[in-house]
């Protein structure tokens, strides 16, 4: 395959992989419990601070974004780009540069986490209050999270055979790292809602600790609309409850083919393989001609074979290789600055990886409605 690297993910059937793990295997503890508090109180005591499985029940959560022409047309007119250059890395387009001489939002921010003086964290201190958090190791012990990722049972119309496993967002410059799909609740085998703050994962950074907290807050939470396109080559991720189309972030998921390539600006060819997707957002939501304003790969690193086995893909690999790379532009002040660095090096730095991940696991999805809403789309 032209640009493909890895072992193929095994199709989705409807055997043991809808509930992943083994018969009798353990679901492991994920990490390391960042809270004082008991990880149930999230759903119990503390239920009214952070977001809960019962916003799934809200049915116009499952509408359409505005504006959306149906599939009929976006399948006839999306084009992905044939160029891979992540608008948002690219120091001429601005970027992520506000007070970037404070090494504040790179995934190895040292900011109010000193790893030398751990007892003087802020971000530790306030992860303290927060129950179901975990710190989790990547590097050292990654079966660990990825296992417990993958064990929350998916609904039985989940599309597994697109979205079954871990996905890492290699490119993204914000502190999210790791992402699961297939807990999302699926109504059907097109559509579902995905809590974007659960099996989820976050630098252990400051940043990446207000993202991770601040995105499961029950009074603004992380709301994610998921619809497949019939031809299964594009996944539409929305934000319900905007009104405008010119409001909504709408992200889409393109899964590359057989034999389809895309290159690099210096001409090298990027790499990938099946079960990756190209995330894109345009500046018009549903004109892929318009200017691209954001793009990264979303990699499988992980998922469960048809036996019930952790596989690690090329993915997983190449991820490792990122975390252990020194900056490819060496900052000052104990990594605290970046005085040093033009725009376009601190912005190169973001391809250095964080092994250590925050992360509050997803709990199980209630399932189809017992009548599934009927999707409105625009004639």
């Amino acid at each position: 395959m032209g640009g493909a690297c890895g072992k193929a993910p095994a199709p989705a059937g409807d055997g043991q992989e809808r509930f992943p793990l083994r018969a009798g295997q353990v679901v492991p503890p994920g990490g390391s419990r960042a809270s004082c508090l008991p990880d149930e109180w999230r759903w119990s005591v503390c239920s009214s601070c952070w977001v809960q499985p019962s916003v799934y029940s809200e049915q116009s959560n499952y509408d359409p974004p505005p504006g959306f022409p149906g599939w009929s047309e976006i399948e006839k007119t999306f084009k992905p780009p044939s160029i891979y250059n992540p608008p948002q890395l690219d120091a001429t387009n601005a970027g992520p540069l506000f007070c970037y001489q404070i090494n504040w939002l790179s995934h190895r921010s040292p900011i109010c986490n000193p790893p030398l003086l751990p007892c003087c964290s802020c971000l530790k201190l306030c992860n303290c209050c927060m129950p179901g958090l975990y710190h989790a190791d990547v590097a050292a012990d990654p079966d660990s999270m990825l296992l417990k990722m993958l064990s929350v049972p998916p609904t039985s119309v989940a599309p597994l055979d697109l979205l079954g496993g871990v996905l890492w967002m290699d490119g993204n410059y914000a502190p999210e790292v790791f992402m699961t799909l297939d807990d999302a609740n699926w109504i059907s085998p097109s559509v579902g809602l995905k809590i974007g703050a659960y099996n989820w994962t976050h630098d252990e950074t400051c940043f990446g600790g207000m993202m991770a907290n601040g995105t499961a807050i029950s009074y603004a939470p992380l709301l994610l609309r998921l619809e497949v396109s019939p031809n299964k080559k594009l996944i539409m991720l929305s934000i319900p409850g905007i009104k405008q189309a010119a409001d909504n972030n709408l992200i889409w998921m393109y899964r590359p083919e057989e034999g389809e390539k895309f290159f690099k600006p210096d001409g090298s060819e990027l790499q990938w393989a099946p079960g990756d997707w190209m995330r894109c957002t345009f500046q018009d939501p549903y004109d892929s001609t318009s200017p691209l304003t954001y793009q990264y790969m979303a990699r499988r690193v992980a998922y469960m074979d048809a036996d019930g086995t952790l596989v690690k893909t090329a993915a997983y690999e190449k991820f490792v290789v990122d975390e252990k790379m020194d900056l490819p532009h060496p900052n000052t002040c104990c990594n605290y600055g970046n005085c040093n660095l033009q725009p376009q090096q601190y912005l190169d730095n973001f391809s250095a990886q964080n092994r250590r991940q925050m992360v509050i696991y997803a709990q199980p999805p209630p399932g189809p409605f017992s009548v599934a809403p009927q999707a409105k789309r625009m004639p």
